[in-house]
């Protein structure tokens, strides 16, 4: 579960089979994947076909609970994989940290939940760093602008901070920054940086701004001594990597939370 993030390219497989199909059949791959290989390390005999698998499936606006197998499941995930193979050619395809290429639906990024506090404190350095040199950092500071001048509350993030059944975030209350003249003070918290990034269409032209602005992130996080550990962290620079390709591409990112 998390923020799915899918450029507006022009794709083959899109038009035949629904962006909906695309996103749920490729997190079913990565959970199959997962099982399988958990299996196959734990109890290598074990007969596929005995293990349940469970999904919702969307039909129309309404989601129905599905009964399979394992086995089952990893047919359609295969069947799944065969088609992405035109993904190869795909200039929307993303190219991973190490310059390989990904296979398959490289058009297609999550930042997932839980959002890590490491990530979250390295974030409001970054707004920090930019904030305080914004000559140095002009299209970042346009960033902090845009959600001022926008009045990006972050409102609807700190409802799911709070939110008791899911834990969306690790920590309880947004890291803030105040900033700006002594009688003209000004303040910024993650939650206001998520919304932005997390409830709405990102055109292409906008994303040259937050991928400027995940740069002065990454080189925050280099001077974080537990930054490895931060699956967030990861995610955030992957995720910089789509807006990159969205701008060469002239794709919007389509946003799902």
């Amino acid at each position: 579960m998390g923020i799915e993030y899918i450029l507006d390219c022009e794709c083959a497989l899109r038009q035949e089979y629904g962006l909906d199909w695309m996103t749920e059949m490729f997190k079913h791959k990565t959970s199959v994947d997962t099982l399988c290989e958990v299996i196959a390390l734990q109890e290598p005999d074990k007969n596929l076909e005995d293990v349940g698998y469970t999904y919702e499936k969307l039909e129309g606006d309404m989601r129905i609970r599905v009964k399979d197998n394992l086995a089952g499941m990893k047919e359609k995930t295969d069947a799944f994989t065969e088609k992405l193979k035109v993904c190869s050619d795909c200039p929307c395809n993303l190219v991973l940290p190490g310059g390989e290429t990904r296979t398959g639906m490289g058009c297609y990024r999550t930042i997932s939940y839980p959002i890590d506090a490491i990530a979250e404190n390295i974030l409001i350095s970054a707004v920090k760093r930019v904030v305080t040199n914004p000559k140095e950092f002009p299209y970042a500071n346009m960033v902090i602008e845009f959600i001022e001048e926008n009045k990006i509350s972050g409102n609807p993030i700190e409802n799911m901070r709070k939110r008791g059944t899911y834990p969306f975030f690790e920590l309880r209350d947004a890291p803030e920054l105040k900033y700006g003249k002594i009688f003209r003070r000004s303040r910024i918290n993650t939650n206001q940086i998520w919304e932005l990034l997390s409830t709405q269409t990102i055109p292409y032209s906008y994303s040259v701004l937050i991928f400027e602005f995940l740069e002065v992130f990454r080189q925050e996080m280099k001077k974080e001594k537990d930054y490895k550990s931060s699956k967030t962290s990861f995610e955030l620079l992957v995720f910089d990597m789509l807006l990159r390709t969205s701008v060469t591409n002239k794709a919007d990112v389509l946003v799902h939370r």
